[in-house]
């Protein structure tokens, strides 16, 4: 008897590979606050997702890191977590306070006439977000909760406004008990990747993005391209690198460490480079802390400048899991979304933009990992009234 069964779908190469798939998905896009302070430009950011293992996280703040260095408009990131979400939970909720603190202890102790420079502001910028990332590893592989900032920043001069109060003690303690609550007794499990972005805007309103990253999301701009003359032009390129064992730049550091015996590089039958002990198909990491020492909490920082014209009236930067970039590399993405554009006659707003390349993924592949997409939009003149509440959508797979 044939063992082939007519009445049932053929299986897509992920279900062949033992993925389950699901043929209904969920998802849900969300406009987050915009940042209107500025004269000439606002920034309007929105995240797109679908779950299947509810290991995603993302993290959206515009004053808490202000607090610290003024000129920062805008930090976020996406966050991915393995092995459970313990981590990638504990970076929602500590990579902004981290970051602050960073900043807060790397300026200058005694207030000083003199601005700083650029190249001071840059070098402060990446140092900090550097040691954040480290920082938020060492917290949580100790079982401690995020700096609580009660610290008022010794930068303040006497003409500057008093720092905002601390969180209220109520708050502190609730955050302390649901991460204890989480983990329990047990040693924190999992680690998670980091792509993150900072928008600096120093007093002439020229804007510079940091993006730093730690494993496989990525981020990715449409910077100088694309124009509202010429939708047809418009290309999407990397910022970051995606750290895996196979990188160029990551192999060279894996040799060093496999010569010294931390780490052994292993290509195994589904042919995934992973790294032993622990298995990681990544070559850096917030948390696994009992797994090898090659995976790093290190970021790699990458700087970009964003001009705005009368023909480039915005600027978008979209960040992004591994889930959405395994399904469609950055060439695919630009393509989706140059379609859509010329169809509609107008570059896509935030929301827009996430929510498309969302369902695009999803519609090409199904779900075999949570899919995250937060999309930073940098346009010239004010805000236009905001979307309220989420747009869900049901994307059924064929």
């Amino acid at each position: 008897m044939s063992s082939c069964n007519t009445a049932n779908p053929p299986m897509s190469p992920k279900e062949s590979r033992g993925f389950p798939l699901s043929r209904t998905v969920m998802t849900k896009t969300e406009c987050l606050p915009a940042v209107s302070r500025f004269d000439s430009f606002h920034i309007q950011s929105a995240i797109s997702t679908a779950s299947l293992k509810g290991e995603d996280r993302s993290c959206f703040d515009t004053t808490t890191v202000a607090s610290a260095l003024p000129t920062v408009a805008l930090f976020a990131g996406v966050f991915d977590g393995h092995d459970g979400p313990d981590c990638s939970e504990y970076c929602r909720i500590g990579m902004i306070p981290h970051v602050t603190s960073a900043l807060i202890t790397s300026s200058p102790e005694s207030p000083t006439t003199t601005k700083p420079t650029q190249e001071s502001l840059r070098k402060l910028i990446n140092s900090s977000l550097i040691s954040a990332f480290k920082d938020c590893e060492e917290h949580f592989a100790k079982h401690l909760p995020p700096p609580a900032l009660s610290r008022a920043s010794s930068t303040s001069s006497a003409s500057s406004p008093p720092p905002p109060d601390p969180p209220p003690a109520s708050t502190l303690s609730l955050l302390k008990q649901m991460l204890l609550c989480r983990c329990g007794t047990r040693l924190r499990r999992g680690g998670t990747t980091a792509n993150c972005i900072l928008l600096n805007v120093d007093s002439s309103e020229n804007i510079s993005a940091f993006v730093a990253n730690c494993g496989d999301s990525r981020c990715i701009t449409d910077v100088g391209t694309g124009s509202s003359s010429d939708l047809a032009n418009l290309k999407f390129s990397n910022i970051s690198e995606d750290h895996r064992p196979t990188s160029r730049k990551e192999r060279t550091r894996l040799r060093s460490a496999e010569m010294r015996g931390e780490v052994n590089v292993v290509r195994d039958h589904m042919k995934t480079t992973r790294l032993y002990p622990g298995g990681l198909a990544v070559s850096r990491t917030i948390g696994d802390v009992s797994l090898t020492k090659a995976a790093i909490a290190t970021p790699e920082v990458t700087e970009c400048e964003v001009a705005l014209t009368d023909d480039m009236p915005n600027v978008r930067f979209l960040l992004g899991t591994d889930g959405i970039f395994d399904t469609m590399e950055t060439r695919e993405i630009t393509e989706v979304i140059r379609a859509e554009e010329e169809e509609k006659g107008e570059r896509l707003n935030a929301k827009d933009l996430a929510k498309t390349v969302l369902v695009k993924c999803l519609e090409k592949s199904g779900i075999s990992d949570d899919m995250s997409v937060l999309v930073v939009d940098i346009c010239k003149g004010k805000p236009p009234t905001p979307t309220l509440g989420p747009d869900t959508v049901e994307v059924r797979l064929d």
